[in-house]
This record gives structure tokens, C-alpha cells and sequence, in this order.
């Protein structure tokens, strides 16, 4: 807005007095019902009852939200992630109406690194993408070729993943074309590039060899 000018009339230039007199005649804020707040994932409001709310581990939440929105009434559930509790990535569990008990998954030992969630998150940066990108990944895999790679990504041993990566993130996937002399393309090409989306295709496809249905 333009400084008022002399002469200006008053009504064209409000003054503070003016301004101050529609702050107070503006609506009472509504104040805010007591109750549970908001808080973070996996802990109990600081307001509840504590007989309201129990702490539970990362994947067993993933395994109930799945059965119980799902039609079977009986089922196996396999969860899989970027980590969780204990340094869990891959979990088994059984799940019928009366419980959900753990049948196995990756050793607490093992690196997160060796897990899929981890794999799949360090070639979406590879992308030059954040890890929780990981959805475009999978949408770009539709357009790669995925045999341009002939390595597996994964060992399965029983029932436990060995993945090939040593560390998190972009640079394991540094690390693993040197080892291997696979070329994944230009570094943060976000799919503009033939050999990324190549890339993204790879770890697709090696993401559900390692998990069958």
C-alpha cells in the first residue's frame, strides 16, 4: 500500500487507532477442549489415562493395521520397512482373532543396511530423492529394465534377507557399482536418465523375488 499523502482524506488512510479498534472487535479465539494431544508415533499422550494407551512395537503395529483391515480371518503377515524396534526391517507373524504372535524375521545382528527397506531407500536417494520418496521409485520402476543388472540384490537364507549393501543411502549404491562395475546412471538424475531408471526397475524387481507371495 502506497504512503498516504497530505490531504489525503481519512477514510482513504486508516489510522492505528483505526486499525487497533478492528483487532479488538475481531471474534474470541475458541479455546482449546482439554483432552489427548497430539504426539509422536509409538508414544503415549502425556494426557491419557494410562489405561488407555499402551506402548507397542513399530512392526507389530505395521502387522495389526494389516490384519485388521484386511478380509482374511486368518492370515500370514510379512512386514516389511526401512527399520524398526531391535533393528527389525523383515517380520513374520501368524494372525488369527485371537492374537497376532511373531513366527520370525532378520537378525537383530545384521545391519539395517542388508535390509530391503534400507536397499529401496538408498537407491531412492540415488535418485536424488528423500528416503520417504520411495513411492516414485516403485512409479519409475515401470519404465526400466530391470535385466540390464544380472546380480541378485538379496540372499535369502530360510527365511531371512542378506541384502549386498554395506551402508545407508546414496553413497552405498556408490560402493556397490564399484564391487559389481554396474553402471546406475548419474547421481540425483530423478528418473532423467536411462541407466536411473534402469536402476529403479533393479531394485523393483529384486524387492519382489525377495518376497513371493
Amino acid at each position: 500500500m502506497r504512503p498516504c499523502a497530505a490531504g489525503t482524506a481519512t477514510r482513504s488512510c486508516p489510522s492505528r487507532t483505526a486499525a487497533a479498534d478492528r483487532t479488538r472487535r475481531r471474534a474470541p479465539a475458541t479455546p482449546v477442549p482439554p483432552g489427548p494431544r497430539r504426539h509422536h508415533a509409538g508414544q503415549a499422550s502425556p494426557t491419557a489415562e494410562p489405561s488407555a494407551s499402551k506402548l507397542t512395537h513399530h512392526h507389530l503395529s505395521h502387522a495389526y493395521t494389516t490384519y485388521c483391515l484386511s478380509p482374511h480371518k486368518e492370515a500370514t503377515v510379512l512386514v516389511v520397512d526401512g527399520g524398526g524396534n531391535n533393528n527389525d526391517t523383515e517380520t513374520y507373524y501368524t494372525a488369527t482373532p485371537d492374537g497376532i504372535e511373531r513366527l520370525g524375521g532378520n537378525p537383530p545382528t545384521r545391519p539395517r543396511a542388508g535390509g530391503i527397506g534400507a536397499t529401496y531407500e538408498a537407491f531412492t536417494n540415488r535418485l536424488g530423492r528423500h528416503e520417504q520418496e520411495a513411492g516414485k521409485t516403485m512409479a519409475l520402476a515401470s519404465n526400466g529394465d530391470p535385466s540390464h543388472y544380472l546380480a541378485p540384490l538379496f540372499v535369502i537364507v530360510d527365511t531371512q534377507v542378506h541384502g549386498r549393501l554395506t551402508c545407508t543411502h546414496a553413497f552405498s549404491i556408490a560402493d556397490l557399482a564399484k564391487r559389481t562395475g554396474f553402471d546406475f546412471g548419474p547421481y540425483d538424475t530423478r528418473g532423467l536418465h536411462e541407466l536411473a531408471t534402469n536402476a529403479a526397475a533393479y531394485v523393483q524387481a529384486e524387492t519382489e523375488r525377495a518376497t513371493p507371495a
